[in-house]
């Protein structure tokens, strides 16, 4: 099978504390880009801000997105630990944004992985998650699920449910 499947990543910091340390962002990069070939992932594109990681990649078909991210987090999590390099940093945050990327715009995500600096000179961490988020059709999900789940809850079918599965 051939397969090509590019992946624009988001993670942040826990808490989104600011303890990527600029100066040893470099070597964060590489170590990132080390363990995602350990992954049999291709790092395409990288950069980081001091609270959160960008990456474009790409991943194999047989391979669990989640497992990737899962895996990069935690690899990366112990080494900047051990590193000394990144005192402060206490861990990422629970999940992560992720959307594909078509080969024809795979150019102009690098391009905005590549100038993270100047889009945070006017942007939050925020502003920019609600940005991709809504270019990838997730804006109203949240509020869209919680709705869903209330229904569900107030409907009686959680309960009745456990009543006979539980």
């Amino acid at each position: 099978s051939k397969t090509l499947i590019l992946i624009h990543a988001v993670f942040g910091t826990s808490h989104r504390q600011s303890t990527l340390n600029p100066e040893n962002k470099d070597d964060l990069h590489r170590m990132m880009g080390y363990y995602l070939t350990q992954l049999d992932t291709q790092l395409l594109c990288i950069n980081s801000m001091p609270d959160h990681v960008h990456i474009l990649m790409s991943i194999k078909g047989s391979i669990s997105l989640s497992d990737v991210i899962g895996k990069l987090k935690a690899y990366t999590s112990q080494w900047m630990k051990r590193s000394g390099w990144f005192p402060l940093f206490n861990g990422w945050c629970d999940g992560y944004f992720a959307c594909s990327v078509s080969p024809q715009n795979s150019e102009q995500v690098a391009g905005y992985i590549f100038n993270q600096e100047i889009h945070h000179n006017t942007r939050s961490y925020r502003d920019e998650m609600s940005s991709l988020y809504l270019k990838a059709g997730l804006q109203g999900m949240k509020k869209s699920l919680i709705n869903h789940l209330t229904y569900i809850i107030h409907s009686g079918f959680i309960s009745g449910y456990q009543n006979r599965y539980g």
